[in-house]
């Protein structure tokens, strides 16, 4: 399911469209500054519920509305994607037969979109909030990163874990479907199914990268990197 967290600086004056002047001196509202959050599933809620949200955030998934309109909508708030080659769930590249049949790829998902959202490996991204913080510190630039980055959809970005080659190069080392959960999660469940993995496998059961993750156990490095990068990115958004 997606995670729901109130950002900091819940409340932040917007300019009103619909109230009435009678009932604003100031001519604005006090709205919600929400942040929407989810992974595998959970993405798909965080892309699909209906807006406006903080930011959004897509991770190990991301489904985006069919009607165009929609996919327009879903821009106007920041929106941050996170996909692994090495996730054998839902694919960052298009596949014929998987987990749950075939799928066109996050990638191609993502490419579908009405306006460009830009595409960064994790060291990229880095340099890009690290770009931002920088922005955001500047007191002379700090009106001109709120009404550009923000309104123009300078903060959307798309994180991919991919192996030099691209489609079809060794996935050995990227992060698994499961890999951008807490070790605490992780560890726990691959203690309980531990016993059915093997069986799961020879009768062609979906294990959702249960079984990858048994040998990596890659959730601390995998998060330790990213995590404060999404916070920093956050923080930005709600600003």
């Amino acid at each position: 399911a997606a995670l729901r967290a109130f950002a900091p600086g819940f409340f932040s004056p917007a300019p009103s469209q619909s109230i009435d002047s009678s009932t604003s001196e100031t001519g604005s509202v006090r709205v919600p500054r929400v942040v929407i959050a989810g992974q595998s599933a959970g993405a798909s809620t965080a892309t699909s519920a209906r807006g406006p949200f903080a930011a959004r955030v897509a991770i190990a998934g991301f489904r985006p509305p069919e009607a165009l309109e929609a996919r327009e909508a879903l821009l106007r708030d920041p929106l941050l994607v996170v996909a692994s080659a090495g996730d054998g769930v839902i694919s960052l590249y298009p596949r014929e037969s998987g987990a749950f049949g075939a799928y066109e790829g996050i990638a191609a998902s993502v490419e579908k979109m009405p306006s460009r959202v830009p595409k960064y490996d994790i060291g990229a991204f880095a340099a890009r909030v690290g770009e931002i913080r920088a922005a955001r510190s500047s007191a002379d630039e700090q009106s001109a990163f709120s009404e550009t980055l923000k309104r123009n959809g300078a903060l959307n970005a798309f994180v991919t874990y991919e192996p030099p080659g691209g489609d079809g190069g060794a996935t050995t080392g990227l992060p698994t479907h499961i890999s951008f959960l807490s070790s605490r999660t992780n560890d726990a469940m691959v203690e309980v199914l531990s016993p059915l993995l093997p069986v799961a496998r020879a009768v062609g059961v979906p294990v959702l990268d249960f079984d990858k993750y048994q040998i990596a156990r890659d959730s601390d490095a995998v998060n330790a990197r990213l995590v404060p990068l999404i916070a920093e990115w956050l923080n930005a958004a709600v600003e």
